[in-house]
């Protein structure tokens, strides 16, 4: 039988009846630093569900009743109330029990997945009739996507008896720092933390694989609070070089209107009152140019995802519900398919007689499509796609791996085999999918497209 102290109520509900008189127990305690839900605005939550599985002698199943996942928070971490007791037959080998602290995402991810997952698979010690043991379980939140154990057949072995010593404080990747430095005009701080990057559902990618999950480590930086702008572009003096990209588009009709996709390239060569527009049709290499005469550079996939979902890996900036025509500037708000298969765009997010076209940044169009910090970032899930730092490596396992990773850019070699950039954001032709903070498309280093723009970012000051 599963007793004693419990996070909420009894996590585990098993009934492993002793052959006689008073039953035998053991006392697992759980030991962490994982940020929990409650810690508080310095800090960012990583974890908020912990399942046990209980497993008896001569089975890899659970046995009945022997499986529960519970909300916990960080006033149980601190309180030690992460323990449960399990009453085993007396003087038997074998049994074992396995703990998963994990982030769980509703509708999204319900249950551990390995990456996201501090994942320990114990042995429980033999106990006599009438004798209890205690038994600590160490979950280190640098054990992430590190299993203590290997499931089923290598158990590890815990700490004997209860936790010693003061209960220890989060693991500090997970606090909250803002820039020491001063932004500069048009940028805004993004503080530091800790997020969960990449696709928990393994469907929201266009490069032929989901991307790989992972937790990572931000340092602060500025983000561009807008995407960069016609304007910019022509102040910069960069634009003149005529390379791929660069050269004005004598075809770019008025904002009113469009003909094709083609007619929405928003730089032409001289001033046509677009100045404000977010300039489009450029290359990889020249939005680099750019922002590193700036002292910048392009957004890292991982900075940029961390801004896109609202410092909280949300699909939105604004969370998880998907954009009504006025939340952000897109050509539609879902996506259908007919039976052949065959994808169609509900286009009630288009302006009369147009197919749409980017907008200036103070227009409206965007009433969701913003981040506020101590400045307001627009437009991460719509108006333009944007250009990342990265090359794309399949999933990025070869770039990051699993665990705790940092902030670095996917392999930002340009040599040749090295071409494809990845693409964040959605853009005002799409529909509601490519605006996901996890979603990735690519581009070549020489494409240029009127769906694709990009702002830049500036690490913070050491």
């Amino acid at each position: 039988m599963v007793a004693g102290r419990a996070v909420t109520a009894a996590l585990l509900a098993a009934v492993l009846l002793g052959a006689c008189g008073e039953p035998a127990q053991v006392v697992v305690h759980l030991e962490t630093d994982a940020p929990l839900e409650g810690l508080g605005p310095g800090w960012f939550a990583l974890f908020d569900r912990l399942r046990l599985d209980l497993y008896p002698p001569g089975t890899d199943e659970a046995c009945a009743g022997c499986a529960r996942q519970v909300s916990i928070t960080e006033d149980d971490r601190l309180a030690r109330r992460l323990s449960f007791g399990v009453t085993p037959r007396p003087g038997s080998a074998g049994y074992r029990v396995r703990a998963r602290l994990f982030k769980a995402v509703p509708g999204r991810q319900e249950g551990p997945t390995p990456d996201l997952t501090i994942d320990f698979y114990a042995s429980l010690p033999v106990v006599g009739a009438h004798e209890r043991k205690d038994l600590t379980l160490e979950l280190p939140t640098a054990r992430v996507a590190r299993p203590i154990g290997g499931f089923p057949g290598s158990p590890a072995e815990g700490v004997p008896g209860p936790p010693a010593g003061e209960v220890p404080p989060p693991w500090p990747g997970a606090r909250r720092v803002e820039c020491s430095g001063a932004a500069q005009p048009g940028e805004v701080c993004v503080p530091g933390g800790a997020y969960w990057m990449g696709d928990s559902l393994g469907a929201v990618s266009v490069v032929g694989a989901p991307l790989h999950q992972r937790l990572v480590v931000v340092r602060p930086y500025f983000l561009d609070a807008h995407e960069v702008t016609v304007g910019e572009l022509r102040a910069s003096g960069l634009a003149q070089d005529r390379r791929p990209g660069s050269e004005p588009n004598p075809r770019r009709r008025s904002r009113g209107g469009g003909a094709s996709l083609t007619d929405w390239c928003t730089y032409t060569g001289s001033d046509e009152g677009g100045d404000a527009l977010p300039v489009n049709c450029v290359s990889w290499q020249l939005a680099r140019e750019l922002c590193l005469a700036r002292g910048a550079d392009l957004p890292t996939e991982a900075q940029w995802e961390f801004a896109a979902g609202g410092l909280r890996a949300a699909s939105f900036p604004w969370g998880e519900e998907r954009p009504a025509c006025a939340d952000a500037v897109l050509r539609a708000s879902s996506v259908a398919f007919n039976e052949l298969g065959k994808r169609s765009y509900e286009t009630s997010c288009l302006r009369p007689a147009s197919i749409g076209g980017p907008l200036p940044a103070g227009e409206p169009g965007r009433d969701r499509d913003h981040l506020d910090l101590a400045g307001r970032i627009v437009d991460l899930a719509g108006n333009l796609s944007e250009l990342m730092l990265d090359t794309r490596d399949g999933d990025g396992r070869a770039c990051w791996g699993s665990g705790i990773v940092g902030d670095q850019a996917c392999d930002a070699d340009t040599s040749p085999g090295k071409r494809d950039r990845s693409v964040r954001g959605g853009a005002w032709h799409g529909p509601a999918t490519p605006a996901a903070s996890d979603f990735l498309s690519t581009a070549t280093l020489d494409s240029v497209t009127p769906t694709t723009g990009f702002r830049c970012a500036r690490r913070d000051a050491p």
